[in-house]
């Protein structure tokens, strides 16, 4: 368990190293308009990180029986307004 634990931890540190200077035309630039720029990308991670995985994760633990509750994180998008974001 402590080699996985530093390895996010590792993970952390380059994902902050290689998005935190990041210009805003880059952040919002989308290859077409269906697509997610790389600000909803980063927002839609927090989420799934802070929404998600947590809540999937204690889920199995105490109901590892059941289904857990479906998500929506394409609804995320609109719900939690990711384009008008603070990418840093």
């Amino acid at each position: 368990m402590n080699s996985v634990i530093k390895q996010l931890q590792s993970n952390k540190t380059i994902f902050y190293h290689l998005l935190k200077d990041e210009k805003k035309d880059v952040v919002l630039w989308k290859q077409t308009p269906e697509k997610w720029c790389l600000l909803e990308i980063v927002c839609h991670l927090f989420d799934e990180e802070c929404h998600d995985f947590r809540f999937r994760t204690q889920w199995c633990l105490e109901h590892p029986n059941q289904i857990p509750p479906p998500i929506n994180p394409i609804g995320w998008i609109i719900k939690h307004d990711y384009i008008n974001q603070d990418y840093q």
